[in-house]
């Protein structure tokens, strides 16, 4: 697989699809032929506590048949455990474990199966992160060219405000400069005070004398 990362939303199926292995040997076992669903079925059974108590019990008739000389009882516990147990369950059970055989073959196949979707998944969760890393240092190179920016905005901003502030203090200074220069015009230019003008105080004439002659 390529080591260049995934684009960060996707995703490939895994190679193998998700299958029961005993389900699987199920399916088989029910396509197979009835000998061979018997077989597996008398190999199943055989394997029972119940099926060990009878083949003691076909030994120990035919020990009774050969103590108690009972001929038939001997022969035919005899037969059975001489001949059909040993001649024809031993290669019945062994076939049977032919077809135990093919299910841990099922399972092994399976556990392989599960073993390669792991380590699929295990591949895309890595590339999924190595596109996760791409995304976050992209995102961490914008970031920085941002703070780059604005820490060369807000320097320039300073400045400009630092350079309003001495022209606020230059023009406050000449401004000052120049009402000084106008006070002290002044003060030099005023004129002296006048005297204060008297004004003479009007005579009232003497009033006329009327006549009382006639």
């Amino acid at each position: 697989m390529p080591d260049t990362p995934a684009p960060l939303h996707a995703h490939a199926p895994p190679p193998h699809a998700h299958e029961n292995a005993n389900d699987l040997h199920r399916k088989e076992l029910a396509k197979a032929s009835i000998i061979d669903r018997g077989i597996v079925w008398i190999a199943d059974n055989v394997a029972t506590v119940s099926c060990i108590f009878l083949f003691a019990g076909i030994g120990i008739g035919s020990l009774v048949g050969y103590f108690t000389g009972n001929t038939f009882l001997a022969a035919v516990c005899g037969a059975l455990s001489s001949y059909f147990l040993q001649l024809v369950l031993l290669p019945l059970i062994m076939y049977a474990g032919k077809k135990s055989d093919r299910a841990r073959e099922i399972q092994s196949d399976a556990i392989y199966k599960f073993g390669e979707n792991t380590a699929h998944d295990m591949r895309e969760s890595m590339r999924h992160l190595n596109a996760q890393d791409v995304h976050i240092l992209k995102i961490e190179q914008d970031i920085l060219t941002v703070e780059t920016t604005l820490g060369e905005k807000l320097d320039g901003l300073t400045q400009t405000v630092a350079e309003i502030r001495q022209l606020i203090a230059d023009k406050d200074d000449a401004m000052a400069a120049h009402l000084a220069a106008i006070h002290s015009r002044l003060d030099g230019d005023t004129p002296p005070a006048k005297p204060p003008v008297k004004v003479a105080a009007r005579r009232t004439p003497p009033a006329k004398k009327v006549s009382t002659k006639a």
